[in-house]
């Protein structure tokens, strides 16, 4: 989406928070500009706009809210948090971890600086998963 809309190159950190009971997205996200410049520019363009900009599938009628994060403002403070995340942990897949960036291209996250447990939630639908399988032998 930010690609999409003239944004390339011009964020390095991106992660949307995923409901693993749904497989859905929790409907926020939050994404790291390169400059203040850029982050107002996306912030102006984005807010109040329709849902349907960032997802076509989004609901109907939603309208995008942009916020700052207070507790999470820069690249190095987004990589010391999201490190040790759970969401970082081997079993969950790349499409739902967070996403570094350099100079537009992929980057590797830093390794996590403690042990890491798998998110509860998925956790719970892996288990849900196997379970299912073993009873349809």
């Amino acid at each position: 989406m930010l690609e999409r809309h003239g944004f390339e190159g011009l964020f390095d950190f991106v992660y949307v928070r995923t409901n693993f009971k749904a497989m859905t997205s929790f409907g926020y996200g939050f994404a790291n500009f390169v400059n203040h410049r850029t982050a107002e520019r996306a912030r102006r363009f984005f807010n109040g706009k329709a849902s349907s900009l960032s997802h076509p599938e989004a609901a109907e009628g939603g309208v995008l809210e942009v916020s700052w994060t207070v507790e999470h403002q820069g690249l190095q403070r987004h990589l010391e948090h999201f490190r040790n995340s759970p969401m970082m942990h081997p079993d969950v897949p790349d499409k739902f971890k967070p996403l570094v960036l350099r100079n537009g291209v992929p980057v590797p996250m830093p390794p996590p600086r403690r042990r890491l447990s798998a998110p509860k939630d998925l956790r719970r639908a892996l288990s849900s998963t196997e379970q299912s399988a073993s009873e349809n032998l």
